[in-house]
């Protein structure tokens, strides 16, 4: 649970991340079995949202979804960041593969149309999967 806190921590500051990381590529059957393993009702409802009338809860496939590889304290992990996309500018539903944290978007509010998750690869289990505050 300690580890769990500590990288949760990590990546949200961004602080010091370099000096223990290494950014790896995963593939896409590992990135598979990670979101096969996001069931419905994973991602919280969003209420009284316009874009999703009350009671919808998005699915994985309706966002755009960036994922990179990082290792932290010696264990292999899945970043990922999951996009609503909402204009002609952002790219559509789908998987995303990119070289580093800084492939994946920054975005810091949001709601739920903004979701983050961090997937342990040997351990096959997600350790942290949220949405975004709303500023």
């Amino acid at each position: 649970m300690k580890r769990v806190f500590v990288l949760a921590a990590i990546l949200t500051l961004g602080v010091g991340v370099e000096a223990w990381s290494q950014s790896w590529t995963p593939d896409t059957a590992t990135i598979a079995k990670l979101e096969s393993s996001i069931h419905e009702g994973d991602i919280p409802r969003w209420g009284s949202s316009t874009k999703y009338p009350s009671g919808h809860s998005p699915s994985v496939a309706e966002y755009a979804r960036y994922y990179t590889g990082d290792t932290v304290d010696g264990q292999k992990v899945i970043l990922g960041e999951f996009v609503i996309p909402h204009g002609s500018g952002e790219r559509p539903p789908g998987i995303y593969i990119v070289q580093s944290k800084k492939g994946i978007p920054m975005i810091f509010d949001g709601g739920c149309a903004i979701v983050n998750v961090v997937y342990a690869v040997e351990e096959g289990r997600i350790l942290s999967l949220r949405c975004n505050g709303v500023a």
